[in-house]
């Protein structure tokens, strides 16, 4: 059983902007929940008891909201990167003495939505004898970085790495299993990619690393506010599903009168005035829709609204 995990939520958030000028990436919420304790409450359900989780861009924010992970049945360490961020590779070198002791740990990018199939992932981890599992889908074929494989579940190229025609491409999800034999192989107290740079020291050095398809599970990047607003949505459509309304209304919100909601998410204390008129819109909490508002396809967040094209 695999016993610790890490949650990488340093980053800026850049391309999630303007979400993230009030809210760090990992605290964006999808149906009014953070997407950090969607991630906590995955790992508690499959025995993981113990999650550290780095911190840079507004930290405290997290800390605050976090605490130690009690409430979700897990303990939350923090891993503080200050002044500068270290990027996947150096903040999980920073960690080393959390891990160190175990026989392998998780590691979750903090800006994507999952469900995966760990149980099966990790057993396949182990009967490989591999250093290191990366998580795979089918590449999209566009022009951004991929991982290569040599048709028997070992990665043989990651980004950067010299192109190899006879390597099928995939898509890396962002989620591994890792043993602490690949430390040797992280950057030490700077920045560094843990696929670029770590990676390519592993197999450039011989080292087994293996790949596991997950096509068949739910996977999404959170990464710009297009995607967040579809992860929303589909999370919605899966809740009218169950209970069979058309709206998710989080705790005291006040909806005035004449207003009319489809399919709209609406977090906890928001107001929505008279005669408002809200389509596939997301509204985050505490947020006041102005009397009258008439909008669709709209993530309101407080003084601004992110117009989502179709």
């Amino acid at each position: 059983m695999i016993k610790k995990a890490m949650i990488l939520a340093a980053g800026l958030g850049t391309r999630l902007r303007p979400l993230t000028n009030i809210l760090p990436k990992p605290l964006v919420p999808l149906l009014d929940q953070p997407l950090l304790i969607y991630h906590l409450k995955q790992l508690a359900n499959i025995g993981v008891e113990e999650v550290v989780v780095n911190l840079h861009y507004l930290p405290e924010i997290i800390k605050e909201t976090i605490q130690d992970g009690a409430k979700w049945g897990i303990k939350v360490h923090y891993s503080l990167e200050t002044p500068e961020i270290l990027g996947t590779g150096g903040g999980l070198s920073k960690v080393q003495s959390f891990f160190e002791d175990e026989e392998a740990f998780l590691i979750v990018n903090g800006d994507i939505l999952c469900e995966m199939p760990w149980t099966q992932v990790i057993e396949h981890h182990k009967q490989q004898q591999a250093v290191a599992t990366l998580l795979v889908r089918t590449h999209p074929g566009d022009q951004s970085g991929w991982v290569g494989t040599n048709g028997t579940d070992q990665i043989t190229r990651v980004p950067d790495m010299p192109e190899d025609t006879a390597s099928t491409k995939h898509q890396f999800t962002g989620l591994h299993v890792l043993s602490p034999a690949i430390f040797p192989h992280l950057p030490k107290n700077q920045f560094g990619c843990v696929l670029r740079t770590g990676y390519r020291k592993m197999l450039e050095s011989g080292l087994k690393v293996s790949s596991y398809n997950v096509d068949d599970a739910v996977w999404r990047d959170i990464g710009n506010p297009s995607t967040y607003h579809a992860a929303n949505i589909a999370l919605l459509r899966e809740h009218n599903e169950r209970t069979g309304e058309n709206n998710y209304i989080g705790k005291d919100v006040t909806i005035g009168k004449g207003a009319v909601l489809k399919g709209c998410i609406v977090g906890e204390g928001a107001t929505i005035g008279e005669n408002a008129c809200l389509e596939d819109s997301i509204i985050w909490r505490g947020v006041h829709v102005a009397d009258g508002t008439n909008r669709c396809r709209v993530i309101h967040i407080g003084d601004e609204e992110i117009v989502i094209e179709k």
